[in-house]
């Protein structure tokens, strides 16, 4: 079977001639032969080059490494003194081979015929790479790797896959295996007729890495048939020309360069091929001039998407604990605008303000410096929207299709920077301020939250919605997914108390005590769910403790579970606890992302159980809902704006949900399917459309009620909404009452 992609193949035997003709054509069409080219001095300047990569029968395969573009490349006989039947295939980053068999692998790799399943073609493959990841639309893993000797090596991964139906994280949307050092070539079976698991699509993405992310091509390949050659000829292509070099003259091709700019990987085969010489450089930075840009193919259900313009040879790259999840460093971090987000302390008012960046003397992130903020310089955003497309596009410099992200513009003025706040945001004093080590507020009513935010020392207000937009899509072209949730699930799988009836199967307090850091709690399922690191809340029976400023908030150091009670030791006494009361985990402590040692990273490989961070923002979405400030909100499903006091109404009207986080299988298959796209506001992404599953398109959680009120919203998703917390989960709820023990807030200011 074929499959969707683009393929060129240039036969280069029957090309030479005409290259010669028509690239000697005048402008008025008569024919002047090329100048012979000095193959002397072109091999003389090669040779003063580093080390080059080699490609040859022996290591058929060179993976051209993230951030890097191939400047040049040689191509002469090996040891046999000549090349026959020589094809240089030169691959975009996607290795999706070009056919599909209906059939599976067992196990062992074996091939099986079996309607309804499938199974790719065979691929080459770099050991180099590391490792192969599969995602988009499978229900199985089983990777088929050939060694150099000819014999296979098979791993299955046993998981579960984009299945709607298990709740929490135990279905991925994704499988990595790690290449065998001899490997040659892989094939995949990533769909099996048995199962009964639900996909929105067909169209799937291997590419090597070992996290999703976004990838430069889309499966494309150009396949060079190399002319014969023999002792002293050679092929070489430099400075965006291909040459024929024989008897020691050069001529040169007519053949595009565009697929070696673009190349991700090279993979030789042939009767006799030669031996290929590769050298590469980084890719070009244009400063802020750069455009970078991300297509997601949104009608195909892949979240995964697209690099496209300066972003194609980029990589995204973050920190689990203190590894690298993908290898060694984010390419964006010498990318503007990413390059420039830094973390501050910012004190004072507009006429005395004082930033202190992280390193400066005195920075603290303690508080005691100011509030501790993340900076944003101003960028622009082109967004387009096609049939089945989204495209989302940054740069530092006005451009014909690019607004400023609209942050940058509130009031009429255009800003140079902006700042959110690193922390959710802490009660102190009666102002909302950003620190390490603090408990957010919750349960603050909507609208003492924003007087509380406007109270503060640095004239910050509460964080709103077009500064998550700003940050959407900085995350999303950087990352280029928007399965954010697979990345970063962020606290958002932890316990949330609910009274019962049967306490033992609640999270009641099993013993009283007093004067002791160590409490003992009934052991079930839901108790289970507290874990060490995570924050903890003892109530009196009731959630309204949640505004006692005496109540024990406190950090899990240890969990002993026996056979009926969980013994739980906390970093602090507790003076009198009751077997009255209950626990529960609520919106995490701030700064445990602190001693990280990069930007963006998980505390942990934990999933759904610990703190994570973005670009110096801890906690973007997860631990608790944000809820965002007035110039955003729905009535009765259409969206109003407040632009500089202008109240605007758009003519669309937003998808009814009404499903409350109770049936979670019901949800994973309700999830955002496509945002809406005005005319006029392009940057305002809200969803038009739900019912998709969970794991594919947007994917997050989208709450809106029909009714004659106005409804602000909130952002992100809490402690316990498992995959339904992300980078695009919004909630039409708010009004000025509206309190919950899960919805917070966070600053941000615009100078």
């Amino acid at each position: 079977m074929q499959l969707d992609r683009g393929k060129t193949r240039l036969r280069a035997l029957a090309l030479i001639a005409l290259a010669a003709f028509f690239a000697g054509l005048t402008a008025d069409g008569r024919y002047r032969p090329l100048p012979r080219l000095s193959a002397a001095a072109r091999a003389e300047s090669i040779a003063g080059d580093p080390e080059a990569e080699t490609l040859s029968g022996d290591q058929p395969t060179y993976r051209v490494p993230d951030g890097q573009v191939i400047n040049r490349l040689t191509i002469e006989p090996g040891p046999a003194g000549r090349t026959r039947g020589m094809v240089l295939t030169l691959s975009d980053a996607v290795l999706m081979p070009g056919t599909y068999l209906n059939g599976r692998l067992d196990a062992d790799g074996n091939y099986l015929e079996e309607e309804g399943s499938r199974t790719t073609d065979w691929f080459p493959v770099d050991p180099r790479g590391g490792s192969l990841l599969l995602t988009g639309n499978f229900n199985c893993a089983i990777f088929a790797f050939e060694l150099s000797d000819g014999t296979i090596s098979a791993f299955k991964d046993d998981r579960s896959f984009n299945d709607t139906r298990v709740t929490r994280f135990n279905s991925q949307t994704f499988s990595t295996a790690a290449i065998p050092a001899d490997a040659r070539r892989c094939r995949v079976c990533y769909r099996q007729g048995t199962s009964d698991v639900a996909l929105p699509g067909d169209r799937i993405l291997l590419y090597y890495g070992a996290v999703p992310q976004g990838v430069g091509g889309s499966g494309g390949q150009t396949v060079l048939d190399i002319p014969d050659l023999g002792t002293g000829d050679r092929l070489e292509y430099a400075d965006g020309v291909f040459t024929l070099i024989r008897d020691g003259e050069g001529r040169r091709l007519d053949w595009t360069d565009e697929a070696v700019t673009g190349c991700a990987q090279l993979a030789v085969t042939g009767d006799t091929p030669g031996t290929v010489r590769v050298w590469t450089a980084p890719a070009a930075n244009k400063g802020r001039a750069a455009q970078y840009g991300i297509r997601y193919a949104v009608k195909d259900g892949l979240s995964a998407g697209e690099r496209l313009g300066d972003a194609r040879r980029l990589s995204f790259d973050f920190r689990i604990g203190k590894a690298w999840a993908n290898g060694g460093g984010s390419g964006f971090d010498t990318a503007y605008p990413w390059s420039m987000m830094r973390l501050c302390c910012v004190s004072g008012q507009a006429d005395g303000r004082l930033t202190l960046y992280e390193g400066d003397p005195g920075f603290k992130t303690d508080g005691s410096a100011g509030d501790v903020m993340v900076e944003i310089p101003l960028f622009y955003v082109r967004r387009i929207k096609d049939a089945g497309t989204e495209e989302l596009w940054i740069t530092g410099e006005p451009r014909e299709g690019y607004l400023p992200a609209p942050v940058f513009t509130q009031g009429g003025k255009l800003r140079e920077r902006v700042y959110v706040s690193a922390y959710n945001g802490a009660l102190k004093n009666g102002a909302l301020v950003s620190a390490s080590g603090l408990y957010p507020a919750v349960n603050v009513p909507y609208g003492e939250l924003l007087r509380a935010a406007d109270a503060g020392q640095n004239g910050g207000t509460e964080i709103d919605y077009w500064m998550i937009s700003a940050l959407t899509c900085l995350f999303s072209v950087e990352a280029g997914t928007l399965d954010a949730s697979s990345l970063f699930p962020g606290e958002s799988a932890l316990l949330y108390f609910t009274p019962g009836d049967d306490r033992t199967q609640r999270s009641y307090i099993a013993r009283s005590d007093t004067d002791s850091d160590t409490i003992l709690v009934y052991s079930c399922g839901v108790s289970k769910q507290i874990t060490v690191g995570s924050s903890l809340i003892i109530l009196p029976g009731a959630w309204a403790g949640l505004t006692d400023e005496n109540a024990v908030r406190a950090e899990v150091k240890r969990r002993t579970v026996g056979e009926n009670t969980i013994e739980l030791k906390l970093d602090r006494k507790v003076t009198v606890v009751r077997d009255t009361d209950a626990v529960s985990n609520i919106a995490s402590r701030t700064g445990k992302t602190d001693g990280l040692g990069y930007h963006t990273g998980n505390l942990s490989a934990k999933t759904g159980t610990v703190g994570f961070k973005y670009r110096g923002v801890e906690n973007l979405y997860g631990s608790i809902c944000l809820m965002l400030n007035r110039n955003v909100w729905l009535n009765d499903g259409h969206v109003y704006l407040n632009v500089d006091g202008r109240i605007v109404r758009l003519n669309e009207r937003l998808p009814e949900q009404r499903e409350s986080l109770k049936d979670f299988a019901a949800l994973y298959a309700n999830g955002v399917r496509e945002m809406i796209y005005n005319e006029d506001y392009p940057l305002l992404m809200l969803p038009e459309k739900i019912g998709g599953p969970v794991y594919a398109y947007y994917g997050d959680y989208w709450y809106n009620v029909y009714d004659a009120l106005d409804r602000y919203l909130v952002y992100g998703g809490a402690h316990d909404n498992k995959r339904l917390a992300g980078l695009y989960q919004f909630r039409a709820w708010l009004q000025s009452s509206t309190r919950l023990p899960f919805y917070g807030g966070r600053l941000m200011l615009l100078p």
